[in-house]
Order: structure tokens, then sequence, then C-alpha cells
């Protein structure tokens, strides 16, 4: 965990047996369950942690490490990433491609998308035709697990700026 993963989580996370538990049993239930719908390794999944009296709300993105992943982290496993539900950045390009495998083209779609550009008007941007930028359009939704451009553009705005 990075510090401020830690110190975001520290009362909510503990360590089992070398695996990190969540101490609420029902969001332990939903996080053994969003584990295990990650070992496909093609989908990611989400959960809220709720509002406390002293911490907002975040959620926390489970995705499973995939391709250049692996090679980087050098391991199998699920990558968590943590968000303030008051986060509005936008991830990188170089982000994407390393989380989700994205080609560079997919990549730079998906910038312009969760920057608010319609699918038109990312293509007209990047120069390609419109059956390209569907044909994108569809294989990232294959590799985020997502099925619809608005959960694609949620899910991404979560990852900006990871706790």
């Amino acid at each position: 965990m990075n510090e401020r993963f830690q110190a975001r989580l520290s009362i909510q996370l503990l360590e089992r047996f070398g695996r990190l538990c969540f101490a609420d049993p029902s969001l332990q239930a939903r996080f053994v369950s969003a584990l295990a719908a990650t070992a496909d390794r093609r989908n990611g999944r989400s959960i809220v942690i709720a509002a406390t009296d002293d911490r907002a709300a975040c959620v926390i993105h489970l995705l499973p490490l995939r391709l250049n992943a692996r090679d980087i982290f050098e391991a199998e496993g699920v990558l968590l990433l943590g968000a303030e539900a008051a986060n509005a950045s936008i991830p990188g390009a170089d982000l994407l491609r390393l989380l989700f495998d994205l080609t560079p083209a997919e990549a730079r779609l998906v910038r312009n998308l969760v920057e608010g550009n319609a699918l038109g008007d990312a293509a007209v941007l990047l120069g390609i035709a419109d059956g390209t930028a569907r044909t994108h359009l569809r294989n990232v939704f294959l590799k985020t697990g997502v099925r619809r451009q608005a959960e694609l553009v949620r899910l991404l705005l979560g990852l900006g700026q990871p706790i």
C-alpha cells in the first residue's frame, strides 16, 4: 500500500494470513465477491466504501493484472486503486494503457471521451473514421468490463489520482 491508501483505509483494512481483509463483514463480503469476479482476468470491479462521520465516501477499483501490467508488477493478482468521491481528475493515456492493456489508439480515444467529447467528435479530433472509433470503443468495453460509454467514463474518472 502506498501512504495515501494506507492513511485513508487503515481503519477499515486488516491483514490476515498475508491477505487484505475489511473489518466490516458486509464490506468484506462485497470485496470477496468482487475478487471472485476478477478471476477471469478480463473484468475489473469496483466497490463503494460509504462515508463515515470523519471520512468521505470512496471507491475501491479492483483491476486484474494482465499482459503488460503483469510484466511490470512481476506478479499475477489484482491491483487495488482507491479514489475519493470528490476526485475529478482524468487519468493519462499511459495509465489507461497500463491498467487495461489498451492500444495507443484506444487510449487516445478513451481520453477524449473522458474529457467530455462525443464519440463522433473524438473521431474527428483523432483523425479516424466513425467506424474505427466504434471498433476501438467496443474493444475498450471488452478490456474494461463495462457495457456503456457512461459506465466507462465513471470508471475512469475515479482513477485519475488514486489514493
